[in-house]
């Protein structure tokens, strides 16, 4: 199989479908279809397909685009593996009998109108789409394939491009956590919450291998003002106010989220400016006060053109993008005594 593989780089994109050398693909670990009503047999058809590429080039297989004939029977099945050595096959599959009733299966389902259309499948690890071949972005896989094959790559082929752009993307709007407020305002307005809930506060303690870490990871301090704000207390039982272990933990899950995602994934281009980036997460965000529902309020130390380093957001899994609250940690503990709130 090596002597068909494909090296993933610019000269790739001159790339012409006539020029293609395409691999025989044996799929000889289909075996006959037990149930035919059985709702995971789309995700047996991929598994298997992912399977026989493993099996043939030693690799495993980020993502396939995998194209169908117009006739399932006559027509040829080709695909492009995309392997995890930043590598391509392009393959067609050496069919037989079981793997036609597979496909059967699969393409047509309940409409047999689908079996007679050409379509293009997107399979990776746990996830299936697919849409016609005549889509003009689609074609481009015959039209221009070399092309399209760099558009359509799995992320993982792209990552380092892809965190210079968000790199650069954020740089302009960092901006280092403010060290002029109050202590003594922070402390009063802390308490009236404390006092008003009828809380009791968890003890504070020394926090400075956790703050460690998040300095090693994050590339910048944890914020004075927050390590201020541990000094009052070390989490409260029963509430939204999270411990530094437990900022730490959150920050961490949504840096993942961040470092996994593109630029253009992470950005909303709808959102109108104002203070806040119109970005899904960044790790520039540090919660801090659990919303529930993965939801959170943070700290903001990479503010929009119209607002400024430590105001306070709130983002997370139900919000499209961050969304402004206080103008800083004081006036938001200030707003959870307000009788609107």
């Amino acid at each position: 199989m090596k002597d068909y593989i494909l090296d993933y780089n610019d000269e790739l994109k001159g790339l012409q479908w006539d020029n293609v050398n395409f691999a025989a693909l044996p799929v000889n670990n289909f075996t006959p279809i037990e149930d035919p009503e059985d709702i995971e047999n789309d995700f047996t058809f991929k598994d298997n397909l992912l399977e026989a590429i493993s099996t043939a080039t030693g690799n495993d297989v980020l993502m396939l685009l995998f194209i169908t004939p117009e006739s399932l029977e006559e027509g040829e099945f080709f695909g492009f593996a995309y392997l995890a050595n930043r590598k391509i096959l392009p393959f067609k599959i050496n069919k037989n009998q079981v793997f036609v009733e597979w496909a059967h299966l699969v393409i047509a389902g309940d409409d047999p109108d689908d079996g007679k259309k050409a379509w293009l499948y997107n399979f990776s690890g746990n996830g299936i789409s697919r849409s016609p071949l005549d889509l003009r972005i689609n074609n481009m896989v015959v039209t221009d394939t070399g092309a399209s094959l760099i558009k359509k790559s799995p992320n993982e082929f792209n990552r380092e491009a892809l965190e210079k752009e968000k790199a650069d993307f954020i740089a302009p709007y960092v901006q280092p956590a403010p060290t002029t407020y109050s202590m003594e305002e922070l402390a009063q307005a802390f308490n009236e919450v404390i006092t008003a809930e009828k809380l009791s506060i968890i003890p504070p303690k020394d926090n400075e291998e956790i703050y460690a870490e998040f300095e090693k990871l994050a590339g910048y301090p944890f914020p004075a003002i927050l390590k201020d704000f541990f000094t009052l207390h070390n989490g409260v039982e029963k509430s939204a106010f999270l411990s530094p272990e437990e900022v730490l933990k959150q920050w961490k899950e949504w840096k993942m989220i961040y470092e996994d995602w593109t630029q253009e994934e992470l950005y909303d281009e709808y959102v109108e400016v104002d203070k806040v980036l119109p970005l899904y997460t960044t790790p520039y965000w540090i919660p801090f006060f659990d919303l529930v529902g993965g939801n959170y309020v943070a700290l903001d130390l990479a503010p929009n053109t119209d607002g400024k380093a430590g105001q306070i957001i709130s983002f997370g899994a139900d919000y499209e993008t961050g969304v402004y609250e206080s103008a800083d940690l004081i006036a938001f503990l200030k707003s959870l005594n307000s009788k609107e709130d």
